[in-house]
């Protein structure tokens, strides 16, 4: 069960950059066209979405952490 969840993690963690990667690639190109409004909006969405891929980086070591530590804790305790 815990594999099958860090693969969706990662899975998610790279259609976020990929879909960052495209949108400040498509930023790029309208900023070349001289459409500043449309270069504006991809570049803006392009930094969010690589900002979700990194939170979902940063949940997935989180829950790897405390999964990790949970059976510990509960050896200290028997």
């Amino acid at each position: 069960m815990r594999q099958l969840l860090e693969r969706q993690a990662n899975d998610m963690i790279l259609a976020f950059r990929m879909l960052a990667l495209i949108l400040v690639g498509l930023a790029g190109y309208f900023l070349w066209a001289d459409n500043n409004d449309w270069a504006f909006g991809c570049f803006v969405l392009g930094v969010c979405s690589y900002f979700l891929g990194m939170r979902f980086q940063l949940k997935a070591r989180l829950a790897g952490k405390e999964a990790a530590e949970q059976p510990s804790a509960g050896s200290d305790r028997a």
